[in-house]
């Protein structure tokens, strides 16, 4: 219902000029009188017409603006637009409440809030998608407290497995997919995964960033390039991948350090042979302690293999000589540790003395037992393992000419 209109009120020239014309009045005679009063009627209708116009004027004005299809919004002083129907969607926000308050003499909605993030609620309101990538710790704070502010019901990011996650390293940044950093679920990345980031949205690693590159490469592809380091820098990094609990694909080769003058290493000390007749076993350990190594060498050759300590370590051995480590013998299958470990059988799969034998032996420091399997059975376990202590893969020639290949965990 529009009201009934008021004439407007009139200048101070107009009043002026109503006054006198009204104190002449009396002056006239009596058919300019009557005259001059259908004007003077006349002209206070128009003005009474003019002001209804106004005011119908204006509430179609403001019924087109509450109508309209186009919402325009100011934000801390930046211009948004968006259709009325994609904010009455959002149903219990602020932003739908807002439809139902009259917009401002410029035809918007003033939101007295940071701009910076306001592109991203737009993108929500128009597809219905949140996103948050990119935003780490502050920033991801003040997003969230924005949603907070507009009632969107904010959430933190669930981060997808192709969401870039960013490790601080010592003070050098690196960064991997999150699918990668899951490759080893008992590493410390699928732990670290489970905690908050830092203030910059960050993972804090307190390591050497050194050789952290390669570690990287692990993580991405399981595999790891060594050219150019030193036997310390290999300790170093075998030391690191201990630490963050990643197996390491390091390059294990045999040791002319500890090796028989009985054998030879050929082929980038990745094979050892026996060239000369002895009675007695001879031994040769690899160039670093490992907890898992394989080896593969014909099936019809006698060959120790297992792990041993570099003060138990003997180049050669008489074989009535008490154990000295842990290993299994084959193709017989006889387990053998130093005492007081009781003595152990093994359960040699069937066929395991002809073709080529390929075993693997691993040490598992957490229970004090080393493993062993042949052909991909698990033959038989020592228990009883000093906790520790660093064990060398170790492995025993009985046959001349015979020979062992050393597999490389990098291939």
């Amino acid at each position: 219902m529009i009201p009934e209109p008021s004439a407007p009120p009139l200048p101070d020239a107009a009043l002026a000029r109503e006054e006198r014309w009204a104190s002449l009045l009396p002056l006239l005679p009596p058919d300019l009188r009557a005259f001059a009063d259908e004007m003077t009627a006349l002209l206070q209708r128009l003005r009474e017409q003019e002001a209804a116009l106004a005011a119908t004027k204006a509430e179609l004005q403001a019924h087109a603006s509450r109508t309209s299809n186009i919402v325009r919004l100011d934000v801390g002083g930046i211009k948004f637009a968006t259709t009325r129907s994609n904010l009455e969607r959002l149903e219990g926000s602020y932003l739908a409440s807002m439809l139902s308050w009259p917009p401002n003499e410029a035809g918007e909605y003033f939101l007295d809030v940071s701009p910076t993030h306001f592109g991203r609620v737009m993108d929500f309101v128009r597809s219905g998608d949140l996103c948050f990538d990119g935003l780490r710790g502050k920033e991801l704070a003040d997003f969230n407290e924005l949603l907070d502010y507009l009632q969107l019901a904010p959430q933190e990011p669930t981060p997808s497995p192709t969401t870039a996650i960013t490790l601080n390293v010592g003070g050098t940044k690196f960064a991997t997919a999150r699918e990668n950093l899951l490759r080893f679920p008992n590493s410390v990345f699928a732990s670290l995964l489970g905690n908050p980031v830092n203030e910059h949205g960050e993972y804090f690693l307190d390591a050497d960033p050194t050789h952290f590159g390669r570690v990287m490469k692990v993580l991405r592809a399981e595999k790891c390039n060594f050219d150019g380091l030193s036997e310390t820098d290999i300790a170093d990094l075998r030391g690191t991948f201990e630490m963050l609990r990643v197996p390491a694909p390091l390059p294990v080769k045999f040791d002319h350090k500890h090796c028989s003058n009985k054998l030879a290493l050929s082929k980038g000390d990745m094979v050892v042979v026996k060239t000369n007749f002895s009675f007695d076993p001879c031994s040769v350990l690899t160039t670093m302690p490992l907890h898992r190594f394989t080896v593969k060498f014909d099936a019809r050759n006698i060959v120790d293999v297992g792990f041993t300590t570099v003060s138990l370590f003997q180049l050669s051995t008489a074989k009535k000589t008490a154990p000295t480590g842990w290993y299994l013998q084959c193709p017989s299958g006889y387990l053998q540790a130093p005492s007081p470990t009781p003595p152990a059988t093994s359960r040699m799969p069937r066929g395991s003395d002809t073709g080529v034998a390929i075993v693997t032996a691993t040490y598992d420091e957490c229970t004090g037992r080393v493993i062993f399997e042949v052909n991909g059975s698990t033959v038989g376990v020592l228990t009883n393992i000093p906790r520790n202590i660093e064990l060398f893969p170790m492995v025993r020639l009985y046959n001349e000419k015979s020979q062992v290949f050393l597999v490389d965990p990098t291939s």
